[in-house]
């Protein structure tokens, strides 16, 4: 099996498309390694939303890293 990583870009035989996504609990340690993994692949994935329970000042740092506005990132309080 070839790891999707070592296929040169202009031969990668999936959707050309960037793929969407939105993470809810990013802020937690699920959400905080989905972002990491995504940020190896800005290629192929855009995060278009953000949404973190108490960690507001996270959830910045993360809006801002991703680009996104203050309301594609929500925080519960």
């Amino acid at each position: 099996m070839v790891l999707r990583k070592s296929v040169p870009r202009k031969t990668v035989l999936y959707n050309e498309k960037v793929k969407r996504v939105a993470v809810l609990g990013s802020t937690g340690s699920i959400g905080t390694q989905t972002l990491d993994v995504l940020e190896n692949f800005r290629d192929e994935f855009e995060v278009t939303y953000l949404a973190a329970g108490n960690n507001k000042d996270l959830l910045e740092v993360q809006s801002k890293n991703w680009s996104l506005s203050s309301g594609r990132a929500q925080s519960a309080i």
